[in-house]
């Protein structure tokens, strides 16, 4: 026999198996060949099919030769059967075809034997399937509350399909499943699903994601049939994230002075870099800020400003620290995955921008203390740094510091120096600076600076090294006066007097007209008043005595004739002296010059005065002291009475007189000739001694001696009494007119 199998164009045929997606029919065409055996075919004379297969749906019906009386049975015939729709693969293995001829031959083959000897149209199985795939995808995992975002998430995907062994069987490289991260893709295969149930219906396939990255998958499936899927076929987008963020905090501020404290305000600058994190999303960023003020009160918290930056990079946002408080917070962000970052705390920190209070009392700037000096200072600052808070008190001259004594009140806030007085010695009358200074915890500075004299013992005064000169002395000329009164707070200038004892009356000079006041300080800060009152001012010969009073700005009165005023603190510093600019007055009585007098020695009287006080006197006969004294033997004026001896040759006598302003007199009587010897007389006068050197010398010589002769008795001797009687009177005339004058 011969058979064939003509199949409905199918759906799908693929590696021997014929797909329908509904009831389809199979024809069997069959021929009764002869053979070399039985050369006479007889006929058929029945068609039997069986299916002994799972599948449910094979329907034949028979066949019917329908034969007549005397007809032939026939060499061929054609037999279908139906296929309807089943969940299992009709196998044509499981097909028994048996054919009986009219002589009573059978064939039995199965439909599978008939492909063996016809491979051309080959087929193995036959697929009717009338239903659509169904395609299930469940996610679970630990955190879904923050979907999209896992830190691991399990996908299961179940494909309900009864003839998916086909695909496995025929196409099992098909993509089914297609993940995508980043660049990276992977395929999911037919061959991957598992039929756990063994029911050959549910298909199974799941994967665990715990890698981070961003994922698309995707599940595209037609049967076998070419059935589109039906359920969850859409294309899932999911993050998985297992990285905490990134998070740091910065501030522009870091300069503190001592550990937490800061002057200035703080911006804290918070930066976050993580892959999924949002801002803007809930409990995304946990802060927690306490602000108080100094006593603990709470006060407004600063917040946070707005985020910048981009997504998958990282954001910023920053925090102002700018009131005067307390500060501490603690930080930690969350990403949209559910990933915590490290917390970020900040420890106490403080900011402080206002500057300490000073105050100083019982001494002010500038003030001059002639009492009790006992300053008090007393720092203030919130954040009081004890150890900063300090006074130095020096001596503006740079000599050695005030040694201070002071009781210390210390609280949290507040430190008070007291200090006790200074001892009331005269070397601690000076100009003192003090200066307090502190620096807060927060590195504020406060400093005050007051310049304050201790004045107990006023003034004194210093003269110039000329004027110094002139103290106790006699001048033969005026001279300028310039003394410095030097005060170590300086003088109430309306209280200033100088005044000038001259004779028996006192002016007091005007600052304008008669002196000269220059005020100025030293480095040490003391007050030098230096009073010029100029030569011009003595110009009358007499006695003068100068006079300061002053009263000072701590109300100290003093003069230069108190007592420890000078310039060593030891004495009074007196200023007398006199002006004495006329000569002394002298004069030499009962002698001529060019006196002859023939006496074995002649008494003359020296007579010497001056307007304000002699210095000394001498007398000279040929350059022979005969008399001398000195001031301290006389005062104005002096007489004495002196002899002129006899001699051989004419004398001079000389007068030196000297006042003590120096000024200088010098009285001189020449040629005076004194003997007892009338011819050393005539010989050895001055006339005689010119006479004998002419050449008339010798003849006239005996003549001149007969008539000088006889005219000394006539011409001298007689006269001499009455002559000198008159030149006494006329040099006591002489001198008193002097006297007067």
């Amino acid at each position: 026999m011969r058979e064939s199998i003509e199949f409905l164009t199918p759906e799908t045929n693929l590696a021997g198996i014929k797909g329908y997606t509904d009831t389809t029919t199979v024809t069997l065409n069959i021929v009764d060949l002869p053979t070399a055996l039985s050369p006479e075919v007889s006929g058929i004379n029945s068609i039997d099919l069986q299916y002994i297969g799972p599948a449910s749906g094979f329907s034949f019906s028979g066949w019917d030769p329908a034969r007549v009386d005397g007809v032939p049975a026939p060499d061929s015939a054609s037999v279908s059967f139906d296929l309807a729709p089943s969940d299992q693969r009709y196998e044509l293995q499981h097909f028994l075809l048996t054919v009986t001829d009219v002589a009573g031959n059978i064939c039995e083959m199965y439909l599978s034997e008939f492909f063996a000897d016809h491979p051309g149209d080959w087929t193995e199985a036959i697929i009717v399937d009338a239903d659509d795939p169904i395609v299930s995808v469940e996610f679970w995992s630990s955190d879904e509350q923050y979907a999209p975002y896992f830190t691991e998430r399990t996908v299961s995907i179940t494909i309900t399909e009864a003839h998916f062994s086909a695909i496995i069987d025929t196409d099992l490289s098909r993509s089914i499943v297609t993940i995508t991260s980043g660049s990276s893709q992977t395929t999911i295969k037919a061959i991957d699903f598992q039929n756990f149930s063994n029911d050959g219906l549910n298909w199974e396939w799941s994967t665990y994601f715990d890698q981070d990255g961003n994922y698309d998958l995707k599940v595209d499936f037609v049967d076998f049939v070419n059935r589109e899927a039906r359920g969850d076929l859409d294309t899932y987008y999911f993050v998985i994230d297992n990285t905490p963020p990134d998070l740091w905090v910065t501030f522009n501020n870091n300069d503190f002075h001592s550990p937490f404290y800061y002057n200035a305000p703080r911006i804290a600058t918070i930066s976050v870099t993580d892959q999924n994190f949002d801002p803007s999303s809930l409990g995304s960023v946990e802060l927690a800020i306490t602000a108080v003020d100094g006593a603990g009160t709470a006060q407004a918290q600063p917040t946070i400003n707005s985020w910048s930056g981009q997504p998958h990079g990282t954001y910023e946002a920053s925090i102002n620290f700018d009131q005067e408080l307390h500060y501490t917070f603690t930080l930690r962000v969350t990403d949209l995955a559910g990933n915590s970052s490290e917390i970020v705390t900040e420890e106490e920190f403080v900011i402080d921008m206002t500057s300490p209070t000073i105050t100083i009392e019982n001494v002010s700037n500038t003030q001059a203390i002639a009492g009790a000096v006992i300053p008090r200072i007393s720092f203030f600052d919130l954040n009081l740094e004890a150890f900063d808070a300090r006074v130095e008190i020096t001596r503006a001259s740079g000599d050695s510091a005030w040694q201070f004594r002071a009781d210390e009140e210390l609280t949290d806030t507040t430190k008070v120096l007291a200090y006790s007085d200074l001892d009331e010695v005269l070397e601690n009358d000076d100009v003192y600076i003090l200066t307090a200074h502190i620096i807060d915890k927060a590195g504020n500075e406060a400093q005050e600076t007051i310049i304050f004299s201790v004045n107990r013992f006023g003034s004194n005064y210093v003269f110039s090294s000329e004027t110094a000169a002139m103290a106790g002395t006699y001048l033969s000329k005026p001279q300028e006066i310039v003394v410095n009164e030097i005060n170590v707070s300086g003088l109430q200038s309306q209280e200033t007097v100088v005044r000038v004892s001259a004779g028996s009356g006192v002016s007091t000079l005007d600052p304008d007209d008669d002196y000269s006041v220059q005020v100025s300080t030293d480095k040490s800060l003391w007050s030098h008043n230096i009073y010029t009152i100029p030569a011009s001012y003595f110009t009358e010969d007499g006695f003068y005595r100068v006079m300061f009073r002053s009263v000072d700005l701590a109300g100290n009165l003093s003069e230069n004739t108190m007592d420890f005023k000078n310039a060593a603190r030891d004495n009074t510093a007196e200023l007398a002296f006199a002006i004495d600019t006329t000569d002394p007055i002298g004069s030499i009585l009962n002698i001529q010059d060019n006196g002859i007098y023939n006496v074995a020695s002649v008494e003359a009287q020296m007579r010497v005065s001056d307007n304000i006080a002699l210095a000394s006197a001498r007398l000279l006969i040929d350059g022979v002291e005969v008399i001398s004294f000195v001031a301290d033997d006389i005062q104005t004026n002096y007489t004495e009475t002196f002899v002129i001896p006899e001699a051989d040759h004419a004398q001079n006598i000389t007068l030196e007189i000297k006042d003590r302003a120096g000024n200088t007199t010098v009285i001189t009587k020449s040629d005076i000739m004194v003997s007892s010897n009338l011819l050393t007389l005539l010989i050895d006068t001055p006339l005689a001694n010119w006479f004998a050197s002419t050449p008339l010398f010798g003849i006239l010589l005996g003549l001149l001696i007969a008539a000088l002769a006889a005219a000394f008795w006539f011409l001298f001797l007689v006269p001499f009494k009455r002559r000198k009687k008159e030149e006494k009177e006329e040099a006591e005339l002489t001198f008193k007119n002097a006297e007067q004058t």
